[in-house]
C-alpha cells in the first residue's frame, strides 16, 4: 500500500498477508510402472508397480520415491485446482545404479498437465520408448 501525506515524503507501507491453505477435497492416486517392450518375454525386474494415494491441498507438492536395487526416481506433483479441473506440474528425477550401489545417471522432467476429476490419465514424463523399458505413470483424481 503507498500512504501519501501531502508535504512529506511518500512512504510504502509494506503489510503482511496470510493465506491459509484450504484443503481440497479431493485425493490424487498415482501408479508408477515399467512397462518393457515385450511383456511376454521380459524378466521379473521389468516387473516392477508401486503406488501412493494422497490428498490434494492446493500448491502443496506431493512427494514420493520409488527404489530399486537399479533404478532410484522420486516425483513431485504439485495440484492447483482450476475452474472445476487440476493443472498438475510434475517433477521426475530418475536415477540409475551401478551394480556397485553409486548413482551412474540422472535423468529429469518437469512438465504440466491438465486433468479432469475423475478420468485417469497414462502420463510418460520421459516420453515412451521404441526399445528397452519405459516410465509410466498413471493420475487419477478422485472425488471425495
Amino acid at each position: 500500500m503507498i500512504l501519501r501525506v501531502p508535504g512529506c515524503l511518500t512512504l510504502l507501507v509494506l503489510g503482511s498477508i496470510l493465506a491459509a491453505q484450504e484443503e481440497v477435497p479431493y485425493r490424487l492416486k498415482v501408479s508408477a510402472r515399467l512397462e518393457a517392450l515385450q511383456p511376454a518375454v521380459s524378466s521379473e525386474t521389468d516387473q516392477w508397480e508401486e503406488g501412493a494415494e494422497k490428498v490434494l491441498v492446493e500448491g502443496t507438492p506431493i512427494r514420493f520415491r520409488l527404489e530399486r536395487q537399479d533404478l532410484s526416481i522420486a516425483f513431485r506433483i504439485t495440484p492447483f485446482p482450476q475452474n472445476g479441473r487440476f493443472l498438475m506440474i510434475i517433477q521426475v528425477d530418475a536415477r540409475r545404479r551401478s551394480e556397485e550401489g553409486r548413482f551412474v545417471g540422472l535423468m529429469s522432467t518437469v512438465q504440466t498437465i491438465t486433468m479432469e476429476p475423475e478420468v485417469p490419465v497414462l502420463f510418460y514424463p520421459f516420453g515412451k520408448s521404441d526399445q528397452g523399458r519405459s516410465l509410466a505413470l498413471e493420475l487419477h483424481v478422485l472425488s471425495p
